[in-house]
């Protein structure tokens, strides 16, 4: 594959998929699975997930050896379905129990939005399971690259130094984190929960989440996907 040909998200969705399996051992893991009671559905979204997650960690990191992907039969308490391990270890998991639920509801309810080089909404649409699975990807990849000895996480505060597209998806995702804070203090959730979400680590996933979507939608070359995922402020 010519890594600087543009690419839709079915196809970006569909190399991470034909070339993922293969790193995940899908029948061991779905056999673990329904032995602990988990619907096939959420199970085989779970592989799908998984596989994107695993080829875009090898095409950013040039390697996959020692990389563990986990597949935990629960709901996460934090309300993510998937994580970036902590610590030293270099790996993933993917919360199995209800997942084509959260899938289902950020696909059939929450827009995406497509900003324009001067800060103005193109316009917002609903995302596809594909555009979806390759945004978490990239989310849950970026976390690992967040490790690096050094690295620069993007802040609220870098829209003073950054321009164009970057700058307004900053300010866009500091007004998404501000209404998802009253949001979780209205619903009553814990200190915990609301300090998970609103953690400077998040801030920066998220906020390279979104920038991957509008790239993704309006076609990228994996040489630039992988670019967003090591992207640092000026």
């Amino acid at each position: 594959m010519r890594m600087n040909r543009v690419l839709t998200a079915g196809e970006i969705f569909q190399l991470f998929q034909n070339k993922g399996y293969s790193k995940l051992n899908p029948e061991k893991i779905r056999k673990r699975l329904l032995a602990r009671k988990q619907k096939e559905e959420d199970i085989e979204l779970s592989l799908k997930l998984m596989a994107c997650i695993a080829v875009f960690n090898e095409e950013v990191f040039h390697s996959s050896n020692d990389v563990i992907f986990g597949f935990v039969p629960k709901k996460s308490k934090h309300g993510f379905m998937a994580g970036c391990l902590s610590g030293p270890r270099h790996g993933y998991e993917v919360f199995v129990e209800g997942l084509l639920e959260m899938v289902e509801h950020e696909t059939q309810k929450i827009k995406l939005f497509l900003l324009s080089a001067e800060g103005e909404l193109d316009h917002s649409l609903l995302m596809s399971q594909e555009q979806f699975f390759v945004s978490v990807a990239v989310h849950e990849v970026r976390h690992e690259v967040q490790k690096s000895k050094g690295f620069r996480m993007f802040r609220p505060e870098h829209f003073e130094a950054t321009e164009g597209q970057v700058k307004h998806f900053i300010r866009l995702m500091k007004m998404i984190q501000e209404f998802d804070k009253e949001l979780y203090e209205k619903q009553g959730k814990s200190k915990r929960f609301i300090s998970q979400k609103m953690s400077p680590r998040e801030f920066d996933a998220r906020f390279i989440e979104s920038l991957s979507r509008d790239r993704v939608y309006r076609g990228i070359s994996m040489e630039d996907l992988i670019g967003l995922a090591r992207l640092q402020p000026p």
